[in-house]
């Protein structure tokens, strides 16, 4: 297989990062979406299996007069919230470390089961991370949220200044988790020198990353409103929208299908953005340490046979 020509660590702007990285995804296309495929097929099948008990248990009991006790609910909050934190930790982890093998083997010659082995052996170190980011997270709340109920006051540009806030925190999380991953700080130390390397370039990442994600929303939408407007038709003209369309076979079948859809929806714009915030850590790592340069440097004088 033809190796991939394409500048991982390398200086970049708002920009670049936006146009290189749709550079990229030409160059990847088929075998990225490919991969996540594999990994979706798994998920969808448990979307429809918690769909029908939702609907199984919570829709009975809607239906009479018996007051819904604390243990019904938290019979259903435990596997969902199980199946949340699980489905979520798979689906970042899965885009960093598609992403890492890509730069490291500078070609597409690997499969999802090369990526769940990486996923393994830092499988530790990412429920790590994930736990001490909610210590993290729960000190930055309060002024997080100051700032945040001061900016919705702005006119017109309020709700807009709180979508990049929100950006700006999740691209600090995903360098801080990439460099911890990477060996190149300890847990601890990776938040700080997060900061170190983005404090220059928060605002202008946290901005790529919120176009991107408008972006990414914005066309996976639209592809998702078409299958969604089928399932619409066909639940109105077949079985219409009464009483007892949520407890048909049919009806049950349509609402799995649609929360699939939308589960297909959260994968693919999940795994785009952890992807792109991949591409933008390597920017920055390049920024630090010139990496590329640095080699490209030691390289000179040297053969091609010797490469």
């Amino acid at each position: 297989m033809e190796p991939l020509e394409f500048t991982f660590k390398k200086s970049r702007k708002l920009g670049d990062l936006l146009s290189d990285y749709i550079q990229l995804y030409k160059k990847i296309f088929k075998h990225f979406n490919k991969s996540i495929l594999t990994i979706s097929v798994p998920f969808i099948g448990m979307f429809l299996l918690l769909t029908f008990y939702f609907m199984a248990q919570i829709f009975p009991v809607l239906n009479t007069t018996e007051v819904l006790n604390v243990s019904f609910f938290i019979s259903l909050l435990i596997p969902i919230t199980f199946f949340s934190f699980f489905f979520y930790l798979i689906i970042t982890t899965f885009g960093m470390e598609y992403m890492r093998l890509l730069e490291k083997k500078k070609t597409t010659d690997f499969n999802a089961k090369e990526i769940f082995v990486n996923i393994r052996l830092n499988f530790k170190k990412y429920l790590a991370f994930y736990f001490f980011s909610i210590l993290v997270l729960l000190v930055l709340m309060i002024p997080l949220s100051i700032v945040a109920v001061i900016l919705m006051f702005i006119p017109f540009l309020g709700s807009l200044a709180v979508g990049v806030l929100g950006s700006m925190v999740s691209v600090f999380f995903a360098i801080a988790l990439l460099l911890y991953i990477d060996d190149r700080a300890t847990l601890s130390q990776s938040y700080s020198l997060a900061f170190k390397l983005l404090k220059k370039r928060i605002f202008e990442y946290g901005l790529a990353v919120y176009i991107f994600q408008l972006m990414i929303q914005i066309i996976l939408g639209l592809l998702t409103l078409v299958p969604m407007i089928i399932l619409f038709f066909i639940a109105y003209n077949t079985l219409s929208f009464n009483e007892t369309f949520f407890y048909t076979f049919e009806g049950k079948l349509l609402i799995s299908i649609g929360s699939v859809i939308l589960a297909l929806f959260f994968i693919l714009t999940s795994i785009y953005m952890v992807s792109f915030m991949v591409l933008s850590y390597y920017s920055l790592i390049e920024d630090k340490f010139t990496e590329t340069a640095i080699e490209s440097i030691e390289n000179i004088g040297h053969t091609k046979d010797e490469f």
